[in-house]
């Protein structure tokens, strides 16, 4: 993941080179960005290219820079529509479950690739045929 000198040390990354310290520092940021737009994902991969400032100073819309909307665009078009959910086509034999939990009051979606025995989840992404 690309980090940013200043974010990746908010984050804790202390070498972006190494993969453990880059995933999770990486995967800690978008939680915060999803968390800050609210779930929109658009959004928040608008901050993740062009900053949260920037997607700020254009009233929290994907700014109208072509290179964040078209890397918006393109992130997005990496999964394909299955009615209302969004399913990344994977290569590898994996389903991915998006399961949905409270957590101090908010709900928010997990994912994993264990089947839930219960609750509330949907199916995120399934293996190419």
């Amino acid at each position: 993941m690309q980090l940013m000198p200043d974010t990746a040390a908010e984050l804790g990354v202390v070498n972006a080179y190494d993969p453990e310290q880059n995933i999770r520092g990486g995967v800690h940021y978008l939680r915060q960005l999803l968390t800050t737009y609210d779930g929109n994902e658009e959004l928040a991969l608008a901050a993740y290219n062009a900053g949260s400032g920037t997607v700020e100073r254009y009233g929290n819309q994907v700014p109208p820079c072509p290179e964040t909307q078209d890397y918006v665009e393109r992130v997005r078009a990496s999964t394909a529509l299955d009615g209302e959910t969004r399913t990344p086509a994977l290569s590898s034999g994996t389903t991915i479950f998006k399961v949905y939990k409270t957590v101090r009051g908010r709900r928010i979606a997990v994912y994993t690739n264990v089947m839930p025995p219960s609750g509330e989840y949907e199916i995120a992404s399934r293996p190419r045929r």
